[in-house]
């Protein structure tokens, strides 16, 4: 079975690092079975600033063994088609890889889940993101 390609925003892992109940499940053994976690060095550089109490820290170490860390590598004609969506910098950066390393850009950003679909790449919540594992089953 093809595992499903999810690109992690940094406010996801924050707020799995900080126990939000609904992201409870995002990296057990069920969800691992079926999804590639993917980030990128801006997303890593971004945990590793916030990330505040050792708990977290500790956490952010076991979970990044379920995590591939793709490098950044940039087409800059393709990012200029995202130079217009009102985003920060990093967030560009951010479409910009996971449009081309991922299914899924999984985020809590509201700016970022207006953006709904860049085809290919589909940016979801995880209410979304569960609801898709739980009809592929």
């Amino acid at each position: 079975m093809k595992k499903i390609r999810v690109f992690l925003d940094t406010s996801i892992i924050i707020s799995y690092l900080r126990n939000e109940k609904s992201l409870r499940n995002l990296f057990s053994r069920r969800v691992l079975e079926r999804v590639q976690y993917i980030i990128n060095p801006i997303i890593s550089q971004e945990i590793l600033l916030v990330a505040e109490s050792i708990r977290e820290k500790s956490l952010l170490a076991q979970i990044y063994k379920y995590i591939k860390i793709i490098p950044l590598d940039v087409d800059f004609d393709k990012l200029m088609r995202f130079r217009n969506l009102m985003v920060h910098t990093n967030d560009i950066l951010i479409i910009e890889t996971a449009t081309r390393e991922s299914d899924y850009l999984l985020t809590l950003d509201r700016t970022l889940l207006k953006l709904n679909q860049l085809r290919p790449l589909e940016i979801i919540s995880p209410k979304r993101f569960f609801k898709l594992l739980e009809e592929d089953l």
